[in-house]
């Protein structure tokens, strides 16, 4: 799977807690092959709150927004990531339930 668009939007990922690997071509190349490439549609839920799977996503063009359930009002919506962000590591690397929507 050809991943220079998502290796572009990684490195161009300007967030304080950008996902910032030091890869060099070889290295992403390596990575590359275990990743799956899928598309979502506009509205549709990615990752569900509570959920128990620990997949992770690199994000290569769009956007997504990160919301909590029964949270206060005005506090539902965490954040809005771009391309280049990741979503899901802490369920991957920790086993633990999803913290957001996404």
């Amino acid at each position: 799977m050809p991943i220079s668009a998502l290796v572009q939007a990684v490195q161009t990922l300007n967030a304080e807690d950008a996902f910032r690997p030091r890869f060099d071509a070889d290295q992403w190349r390596v990575v590359g092959a275990y990743f799956v490439r899928q598309e979502f549609r506009t509205g549709q839920t990615l990752v569900r709150q509570g959920q128990l799977e620990r997949s992770m996503y690199l994000i290569e063009q769009g956007s997504v927004r990160v919301f909590v359930d029964q949270a206060a009002p005005g506090k539902q919506r965490l954040a809005l990531l771009r391309a280049g962000a990741v979503i899901g590591e802490p369920a991957m690397f920790a086993n633990v339930p999803r913290m957001a929507n996404v």
